[in-house]
């Protein structure tokens, strides 16, 4: 019996302990279950009839990646053929999550093994958060998508995403100073969600 209101724009961390709901509650917020009292509501409209508008807005970052047994800029952008012009932006994108040093090979960015094999976790969640705000998307969910990564680097990226005054993010996390990070902190507990 939870009410939760977002706005567009809130950076937001949940918290709990394992088993509390987080999943679940994300699974709702996604559309993913439908079976439920109550309702969901994006800008006014039920989101049980609006579930293709909704999914061409969000992106979900959860803890297992997969890449493609393709080139960097093929597996932010998952398309074929890549601009220079889109490539730019990419390189902009991993520039500014100190991405673009650690993946130079000797012939420019180097390329994923399948499943991501070569990279390290940290790198991996920055590349899927890439991903993410390269498709543009206005709702982020990390689910748990900063534990592989040191905290200079998780509230780095953090900062990049606060700056980004339109797109909503929702992260889960465990660690109290990531979630501190975040411009609101919502724990969930015995069903019920409290903000502090």
């Amino acid at each position: 019996n939870i009410n939760l209101k977002i706005k567009k724009g809130d950076k937001i961390a949940l918290m709990g302990p394992s088993g509390s709901g987080k999943t679940t509650l994300l699974n709702i917020l996604m559309g993913f279950i439908d079976d439920i009292s109550g309702k969901i509501l994006v800008n006014e409209k039920n989101l049980k009839t609006n579930l293709t508008f909704w999914h061409g807005k969000i992106a979900y970052v959860p803890q297992k990646i997969f890449m493609l047994q393709k080139d960097i800029y093929t597996n932010i952008s998952l398309k074929n053929k890549v601009s220079d012009k889109e490539k730019k932006d990419i390189d902009d994108m991993l520039n500014s999550f100190n991405l673009k040093t650690e993946l130079m090979a000797d012939y420019g960015l180097r390329k994923s093994d399948e499943g991501g094999k070569g990279f390290s976790g940290g790198q991996l969640q920055r590349l899927a958060i890439a991903r993410s705000l390269y498709r543009k998307r206005e709702f982020l969910i990390l689910d748990e998508t900063l534990n592989a990564l040191d905290m200079e680097n998780s509230i780095k990226i953090i900062n990049d995403l606060k700056k980004k005054k339109d797109l909503t993010v929702l992260l889960i996390s465990h660690n109290d100073r990531i979630a501190s990070q975040m411009n609101r902190i919502i724990k969930i507990k015995d069903c019920k969600l409290n903000e502090s």
